[in-house]
Order: structure tokens, then C-alpha cells, then sequence
């Protein structure tokens, strides 16, 4: 009996292997220019990951590791006919966005459309994930759908725009006002430089974990349904029309493990959107949640 089910057991194993027996797997390699040395980039994926690093240098160098996967030759061929990427400028912008047998970019709702209704099956399954490496100051709008992460790094702009519906985004030694949002996963975002305008974070069953600068001075807007506030910004420089209730969480026990010190946490009435002036004030910060919750904390700058 033992060894039978060893058997079946590696029989299963050996036909789920089969089920996609036909696979490509390359990396590419392109440089794109930008139009007019406006460095204002674009980028649509719909599996897969984006991650977009500044560097020195006046153009896009852009990497996409391809990775399909199907049950026959037939769905291969298919796959190579029907994705495509396409590299263009658009708008005074790079503009990079990948179609397939479903979905194709409406260049002027700047969006994804379905071909068919119903949406039709493929033989194939795919993922595509991205590295553009772009000039420091680039203006960057990336969205991601499924099956990857979204990481912009080293980049200190006038805008960066995340979306990302089911996966994570990481923002890491950036600078200007953004503008992130995630559906089912956390938005982390370290400044290289404490914000001068405005920047929205939006999640619904993440949290959101921003470090600033130490001097930090801005206004923040907190809404979530079912989450809460935490700081590590001294309890009297946070001024609010709410009680401040103090909790300490130490640096490893409870979900807050990351922020490595004791919180502040920040007693806020639930579906409410309340100012909350840190220092003085300044450039505002809204946070939109629903299950999750908000860690703002201050760091020595990065070098």
C-alpha cells in the first residue's frame, strides 16, 4: 500500500509537470530615448513585475524577463503572436505597455479595454517582468495588474504614480509628491527627502508604512475602517482635535515589528477624515485605508 501511493504520488507530481510541457524563458535588452530630454516615462504591465531605478545616464535602458508557459506547441505560437510590447512616445511621455489576446492599451482613456466579451481562453500562460532603468529626475506613472511586485528606487521627481492591483509596491529613496495605491498588499515608501507637495496612499487591505526625515512637518489626512495610526514622532509634536492615546508596541512583538522602535499610537475615530498637524505643518498626506493600518516614522537621512 505504501509503495502504491508513493507511485501515484509521483505519477500526480509527473502529470502536473506535463500540464505545461512547452516553455520560453529569455531576457531582452533595448535602449529608448527620450523625447526632447523630457524624462516623463509611462508603464503598463499586466502580469508581471515593474521595478524602475534612476541612474545617471539621458536615456531608458529597459529589461523585460519573459517567462510563457503552455500545454502544446500550439499555445506557444499563440502566445508569440499575440503579446506584444510596445515601446512609443505619446503625450510629450515614454509610454511602454504590453497587450495580449484579451487586452489591448486605449490610448485615449490611457487604459487597458477587453478584446472579446466573454473574455476568451488562451493555451498560455505568461509573465513579464520589467527593469527600466531611467534618469534621477524622471516623472514615472507605473501600474501593474497581477502576479508582481511594483518597485520605483533612487528616483527624486516632480510626480510618481503607483497602482498596483494585486501586488505589493515598494518606493525606496525617492523625493516628490506621489501618489500610490495598492488593493490587496502594503505600500512601503522611505523619502530620500522630505515631501514638498502633496502625496495621496490609498490601500484596501494592506498597510501603509512611510519613513520620513527627521524634522518631518506636514498635515495628515487619516481614514480607515478598520486600522489605526502609528508614529514614532514624539506624541508632543502631533497636534489633533482627537485624544492621543499612547500604546507602546516594542521593537519585536506585534505586527509593528518593523518600525524597530516604540510607537505612538493615535486614537482616530473611525470613518473620519481628520488633520492631523505634525510640528507646524506643511505639505499634506492622506491616507486612505480600509482593514489596514498607517506606520509614519522618522529615519536619519539617507546618504
Amino acid at each position: 500500500m505504501k509503495l502504491s501511493a508513493l507511485l501515484l504520488t509521483i505519477a500526480l507530481i509527473l502529470a502536473s509537470n506535463a500540464i505545461y510541457a512547452q516553455e520560453i524563458q529569455e531576457t531582452t535588452k533595448e535602449t529608448a530615448q527620450f523625447t526632447n530630454g523630457n524624462h516623463n516615462l509611462s508603464i503598463h504591465n499586466i502580469y508581471g513585475s515593474i521595478t524602475i531605478e534612476g541612474y545617471e545616464g539621458a536615456e531608458a535602458i529597459i529589461e523585460i524577463d519573459k517567462y510563457i508557459k503552455a500545454k502544446a506547441k500550439k499555445g506557444l505560437d499563440q502566445a508569440i503572436d499575440e503579446i506584444k510590447v510596445n515601446i512609443t512616445q505619446h503625450d510629450g511621455r515614454m509610454l511602454i505597455y504590453v497587450e495580449d489576446g484579451n487586452n489591448y492599451f486605449d490610448l485615449k482613456k490611457m487604459t487597458y479595454q477587453s478584446r472579446n466579451m466573454p473574455i476568451r481562453k488562451t493555451r498560455y500562460k505568461y509573465r513579464y517582468d520589467f527593469t527600466v532603468k531611467v534618469p534621477y529626475d524622471t516623472e514615472v506613472a507605473a501600474h501593474a495588474i497581477n502576479d508582481g511586485e511594483l518597485v520605483i528606487k533612487d528616483v527624486a521627481s516632480e510626480s510618481i504614480i503607483v497602482n498596483n492591483l494585486n501586488g505589493s509596491i515598494a518606493l525606496n529613496n525617492v523625493s516628490g509628491a506621489i501618489d500610490a495605491n495598492a488593493l490587496n498588499k502594503d505600500i512601503d515608501v522611505t523619502y530620500s527627502k522630505n515631501p514638498s507637495k502633496a502625496s495621496y496612499f490609498n490601500a484596501l487591505n494592506g498597510d501603509v508604512n512611510v519613513k520620513v526625515i527627521k524634522g518631518f512637518k506636514g498635515d495628515i489626512f487619516f481614514k480607515s475602517m478598520n486600522g489605526d495610526f502609528y508614529t514614532s514622532i514624539d506624541e508632543n509634536l502631533v497636534k489633533s482635535m482627537t485624544t492621543t492615546e499612547k500604546d507602546e508596541w516594542s521593537a519585536n512583538s506585534g505586527k509593528n515589528k518593523k518600525v524597530g522602535k516604540v510607537l505612538t499610537k493615535l486614537k482616530i475615530k473611525l470613518n473620519s477624515n481628520q488633520k492631523y498637524e505634525i510640528r507646524e505643518g506643511g505639505p499634506e498626506m492622506h491616507f486612505s485605508l480600509l482593514n489596514g493600518d498607517v506606520n509614519l516614522y522618522e529615519i536619519d537621512r539617507i546618504n
